[in-house]
């Protein structure tokens, strides 16, 4: 069911009197969800506000230059409202579960042992040479003499 919806200028924490960089739609477009309206720059980050709603633009109330509050009208939308026809909690969480448990685990880290010392190092990497200088039997690492 469509209906006519506004949306409006989001929480952007505490910021007051932000601008308007970009309006990047005009009435007549068809908007889907988290489609990019506004831009907005503040004193410390540029950002786009996206859309809440999917349907068609019938009227844009902001301007490029304006400045804009929490709770300001941006656009109205002819359209459906994100939460209509939603997916339940429960079959997103049984999804995500079932898309973790398809994820392979990552193949473990192998470590081996240094000749002649207690010492623990990652295993050589596939291709790769070993070190040509051994470990000293102290323990501590050898390095090459300059």
């Amino acid at each position: 069911m469509t209906e006519r919806i506004v949306v409006k200028v989001p929480e952007l924490g505490d910021f007051r009197d932000v601008e308007v960089i970009d309006v990047l739609v005009r009435a007549g477009d068809a908007i889907g969800l988290e489609t990019p309206l506004i831009t907005l720059e503040t004193d410390k980050a540029t950002m786009d506000v996206p859309s809440t709603v999917q349907g068609t633009v019938t009227a844009v109330h902001v301007e490029r230059g304006a400045r804009v509050n929490v709770g300001d009208r941006v656009v109205t939308v002819e359209g459906v409202l994100a939460g209509a026809g939603a997916v339940p909690a429960a079959a997103v969480a049984t999804a995500v579960a079932a898309a973790a448990a398809a994820v392979p685990a990552p193949p473990a880290r192998t470590r081996r042992q240094l000749p002649d010392s207690g010492a623990w190092r990652p295993a050589a990497r596939p291709g790769s040479t070993p070190s040509p200088v051994p470990a000293p039997a102290s323990g501590f690492p050898a390095f090459p003499a300059r």
